[in-house]
């Protein structure tokens, strides 16, 4: 690690607290998504017997442990139900300012690696989203940093709790974590003792009673294939602009692939005897890709379990693009390096604050309630909604203790309703029932 304050480094500190504040604010202002409601409806607000009476997929155990807490503490409100994925933005961040020193010391590489790793979109989503991803990648990639040289048997205790804890936050993390394990460099003589045995241990001690009341088949949704994989990781890292630029985004996708492949050669070509950190980094994310993929491909052929699809497979995000950072600084072409801190530009036109990228027809959800709050103010109200509204309506519910409210229903669903919340492909509804609408936005209506 080069010492020294340059620009880089000065513009680098500026940056990750702006956007650790960037991600206090969407944590606080943007309305819940479905996934994180469903995660409050059935895992933290219940009582913690029958919050775990039956696990899902969308448990993120971990995450729904700490959001129990803090929603205690604090009340529940949409920050603090938030806060343990603030937590585990902020390591995050923190551990991509270390790698990125360490690794490509100041100057332009150095920046483009802060903001490549830091600004992408989806990556930035699950930093302030209360679901289990970035407190999961922000174990692993502290695990990644704990393995640097030295590598004495404290570091690998604390790099197989990361990995523990990595998976204890999401269980699609389990992949990864297996092979940082299985790959890492280290003396073999600790391995067990000071690294499996401490990975295994933190993650069993959190998920052993959740996986005993499991429901698997939960778990087997996805992609179908590797190709469509890294293709969605694609379309949620680059949201704008893909309809407009079909073949630049289709090179992106290739250049993923090929950076995929340069990375697994390299590293095997380098082997683990290096003692070069960069040859290491080198090594350690290249035979990372490489088990990963060959064990996503042997448990979808052997046991038909399905590809990571989307943000499940978050963590190729930051090992690709440490792969790449690793790749330019071995050519050591002044012009590509800077060609990658302007390739992370790219990302800024990608980012919406007022908006999770994947969840944008669902950034009214309070001033949706309100609205019904305020055309109903003390009435008893019964609600019906499109499925996925259901959710957001039901933890805004027990959010501002809509006592008068009924458990809002799903459409299509039997009975009559006082108000109806609907997408818009499920607008036509409105014309059936000879509804009043009473707010809109462009992505549902709320009709009565």
């Amino acid at each position: 690690m080069e010492p020294g304050s340059t620009a880089s480094i000065k513009t680098a500190r500026t940056l990750l607290p702006v956007l650790f504040a960037v991600n206090v604010f969407r944590a606080a202002m943007l309305s819940i998504t479905p996934p994180e409601a469903a995660t409050y409806n059935r895992f933290v607000g219940p009582p913690l017997r029958e919050a775990f009476a039956l696990t899902t997929a969308n448990n993120h155990v971990l995450n729904t442990l700490l959001a129990r807490i803090s929603t205690s503490v604090f009340h529940l409100t949409d920050l603090s139900l938030r806060l343990p994925s603030l937590l585990g933005g902020a390591l995050y961040l923190w551990a991509v300012y270390r790698l990125a020193r360490r690794h490509f010391g100041s100057g332009p590489l150095f920046l483009a690696a802060v903001a490549l790793l830091s600004l992408n979109p989806l990556v930035l989503d699950y930093l302030s989203m209360a679901r289990g991803y970035g407190l999961a990648l922000a174990f692993w990639m502290w695990a990644l940093e704990f393995l640097n040289p030295p590598v004495t048997a404290r570091n690998l205790n604390l790099a197989g709790m990361c990995l523990g804890l990595s998976v204890a936050a999401n269980l699609s993390f389990l992949v990864p974590a297996v092979a940082l394990l299985t790959v890492a460099p280290h003396p073999r003589s600790l391995r067990v003792t000071h690294f499996l045995i401490p990975a295994f241990l933190t993650a069993f001690l959190i998920l052993a009673i959740p996986l005993n009341h499991t429901d698997f088949a939960t778990f087997n949704h996805g992609a179908t294939s590797l190709r469509q994989t890294m293709n969605s990781l694609t379309a949620l890292s680059l949201p704008v602009g893909q309809a407009s630029w079909p073949a630049v985004f289709a090179s992106v996708r290739i250049g993923a692939a090929m950076l995929a492949l340069a990375t697994l050669v390299l590293a095997l070509r380098l082997g683990d005897a290096s003692r070069l950190p960069l040859d290491r980094l080198t090594f350690i994310l290249g035979c990372t890709m490489g088990v990963s993929f060959a064990a996503l491909e042997v448990g979808h052929r052997a046991f038909k379990i399905a590809f990571p699809l989307g943000r499940s497979a978050l963590y190729f995000v930051p090992i690709l693009t440490l792969a790449g950072l690793c790749l330019v600084r071995r050519i050591g072409w002044k012009p590509l390096q800077w060609a990658a801190l302007l390739a992370a530009g790219v990302y800024l036109f990608q980012f919406h604050v007022r908006t999770y990228s994947e969840w944008r027809e669902y950034a009214n959800g309070r001033a949706l309630v309100k609205a019904i709050r305020q055309d109903a103010p003390l009435a008893p109200v019964r609600v019906a909604a499109s499925p996925g509204w259901d959710q957001v309506l039901n933890y805004y519910r027990a959010r501002y203790a809509l006592g008068r409210w009924a458990p809002v229903q799903a459409v299509p669903s039997a009975g009559s309703f006082d108000y109806y919340v609907l997408k818009r492909e499920d607008a036509a509804a409105m014309g059936e029932r000879h509804l009043h609408v009473v707010f809109r936005d462009g992505q549902v209506s709320v009709a009565r």
